[in-house]
């Protein structure tokens, strides 16, 4: 399930099937990810997955994801319907009613035209609307702010931290010069990788044996190569092309501190949580993140990482040397704060929710 938004819905479904006896997944199912669904069948016998697969033609693919849904909402009186990303709200717009929750996450929310039009619908006739953060809350209220605030709540994302995520970290840098960063998740402008980069050349004035390590699918990897070249840091960036859980979980036990500088793009995206922070601090890497977006539920300033405006160079280096200046304070911390969005925590905010519908 690439992205936050299938990560939610897979990891939702997970947690829900120990309190419901029918859980039913409508997702579209790609090539690479069956083998995830069938091991969450396995798992889980409660859980049904009703999986579609692309059509060559779009309209035909959009026409079963209407059909199917419908048909699985007159089906039976679920206790709760709910429907996470932007086409899921636009269905929401023409199913039947529903005790239907919209999940918003952030990159869902910057529409035009009719399109906007079927959103807002979709938002107005659910009984409750779930956003990931408070800052998604905020701007969700701003882009539609015709819809009744009381029946928009937070719950923040969750990680499944098993025992592999909680351990200790062995290479904390003794030499402050050294330093592993890293960065998990797509190579694009959102995410923050091409505002790293244009902060390591004052990075690597304090700390010059620094390495930078890129984790994600590469969406603008090019553009991020010809960045790093134009600054003159090559030499201290590494880009790592292994997706799997293994993979990452290695890649993060050794680096040091999690960077995630996102901005908000020209088309209205910007950062709705950032959960792959979270794991992150899992693993006691304190986080370094940009303060004006989700990214301020995820860490806790001062404490388990700082927030800094992703284009001040200064602030970006000044927060870094203040995380190695008390590096195992704020190690120890990240992995505390990442505690509370264990999924066995935030399902009970989903079945409190579930329960007043």
């Amino acid at each position: 399930m690439p992205g936050g938004i299938g990560n939610h819905a897979y990891c939702l479904a997970k947690e829900l099937n120990g309190a419901y006896q029918d859980v039913t997944v409508l997702t579209e199912i790609r090539e690479d990810e069956p083998g995830e669904w069938q091991e969450l069948l396995r798992a889980n016998s409660g859980i049904r997955i009703q999986g579609l697969r692309r059509k060559r033609l779009i309209l035909l693919t959009y026409l079963s994801r209407i059909f199917y849904a419908y048909r699985l909402i007159r089906q039976k009186a679920y206790a709760a319907v709910f429907f996470s990303g932007k086409f899921s709200v636009w269905l929401n717009a023409i199913m039947p009613r529903s005790k239907s929750v919209v999940v918003i996450h952030g990159s869902e929310l910057k529409q035009r035209g009719i399109a906007k039009a079927v959103f807002r619908r979709g938002l107005k006739r659910a009984r409750q609307i779930v956003c990931v953060s408070n800052f998604t809350r905020r701007q969700l209220i701003s882009e539609f702010n015709d819809l009744d605030s009381n029946r928009i709540v937070v719950i923040n994302n969750g990680i499944n931290n098993d025992g592999t995520s909680k351990k200790t970290i062995t290479n904390v840098p003794l030499d402050k010069k050294k330093v592993n960063l890293v960065t998990v998740g797509g190579i694009h402008r959102r995410k923050g990788q091409f505002n790293v980069v244009r902060a390591l050349p004052s990075i690597v004035e304090f700390f010059p044996g620094v390495k930078y390590r890129i984790a994600g699918l590469p969406v603008d990897k090019e553009a991020l190569k010809s960045l790093i070249v134009e600054e003159g840091v090559d030499e201290y960036v590494q880009f790592h092309h292994g997706f799997s859980d293994d993979e990452i979980n290695v890649l993060l036990a050794d680096s040091h501190i999690f960077m995630m500088l996102s901005e908000h793009t020209s088309n209205g995206d910007f950062e709705g949580f950032g959960i792959a922070v979270v794991e992150g601090m899992a693993r006691g890497l304190p986080a370094i993140g940009s303060r004006e977006s989700g990214l301020a539920d995820a860490i806790k300033d001062g404490y388990s990482g700082l927030l800094v405006d992703p284009h001040d160079i200064g602030e970006v280096t000044g927060a870094l040397k203040e995380i190695l200046r008390n590096y195992e304070e704020y190690s120890g911390n990240a992995r505390e704060w990442a505690d509370r969005f264990e999924w066995k925590h935030i399902v009970k905010k989903y079945r409190s929710l579930i329960r007043k519908l």
